[in-house]
């Protein structure tokens, strides 16, 4: 992979760790979402993420407890603690009700991974680029420097100086 496809994947990660972290925190003991007047539904709430179809969600909530804005978008209390320390995503199938929730903390270590190996893989693209034959990997770091190119003992090939 080359460098600038590493730091996209490394950026992905960062932003993915942040938005883990935002909607995990953000979210507890709080329902944010998007709502269809036929019971679909899209949320994040409690540190999770809830797709699925409930027409009866709604009816019990108080005045108190949700409100409903343009677009079918609202925000209500959480309630379920439970579901975010799950480890993998779930299915609540209690009709009418039908829910994959998917727990968004197991994500920070998926993200920070992503972080880490394209840190250390960038660190090796970059000394492989400073010292190194490019045709086959021997050390060229001793070798001295002739008419401004570093020739490799083992291939024969040239590399300019960098």
């Amino acid at each position: 992979m080359t460098p600038r496809g590493m730091r996209r994947v490394r950026s992905a990660g960062i932003a993915l760790a942040v938005l883990s972290v935002a909607t995990t925190i953000g979210t507890i003991d709080r329902e944010i979402g998007v709502r269809s007047g036929s019971g679909w539904m899209v949320c994040v709430g409690d540190g999770c993420l809830q797709v699925g179809f409930n027409p009866t969600r709604f009816t019990f909530a108080g005045d108190n407890d949700a409100w409903f804005g343009p677009l079918g978008v609202y925000t209500m209390r959480g309630w379920h603690f439970d579901w975010a320390t799950s480890w993998r995503p779930f299915r609540v199938n209690v009709p009418p009700a039908e829910l994959l929730v998917v727990p968004l903390w197991p994500t920070l270590p998926l993200s920070a991974g992503l972080v880490g190996w394209s840190v250390g893989w960038l660190a090796g693209i970059r000394r492989a680029r400073g010292r190194s034959c490019l045709t086959c990997g021997y050390d060229l770091e001793r070798v001295p420097v002739a008419d401004g190119a570093r020739t490799c003992p083992e291939c024969g090939a040239k590399r300019g100086e960098v």
